[in-house]
């Protein structure tokens, strides 16, 4: 499944891969993920998300990525990209990241 440069991956649901890393590495790889704005798809941090079980380092991930939703939705709707939008937005619903920030981003989608 290719991933556009958006870090939504094309023809997805927002449904999270479970991790392969487990731990400590697997918390690294999500904040990393963020940092790049790949959320959903193998290589983006919903799929790190599930191996993440370092508490501090799990709500740093959750954390960036309530931070950078709203920056990269808001990119999305200026491209008029409103699919793409509606896929972060169901994966912030399930990933307890949505933010009024977040839903005033995407208003324009609506």
């Amino acid at each position: 499944m290719p991933v556009v440069a958006t870090g939504v991956p094309s023809g997805s649901s927002a449904k999270p891969i479970p991790s392969l890393i487990p731990g400590r590495e697997a918390c690294e790889a999500c904040l990393a993920a963020v940092r790049i704005g790949e959320f959903l798809g193998p290589s983006g941090s919903s799929h790190y998300l599930a191996g993440c079980d370092v508490d501090e380092l799990r709500r740093r991930c959750l954390d960036a990525t309530r931070r950078a939703l709203p920056v990269q939705v808001a990119g999305l709707v200026r491209q008029h990209r409103c699919d793409d939008v509606k896929t972060l937005l169901e994966f912030a619903e399930r990933g307890g990241t949505m933010t009024p920030a977040l839903s005033n981003a995407a208003r324009a989608c609506h």
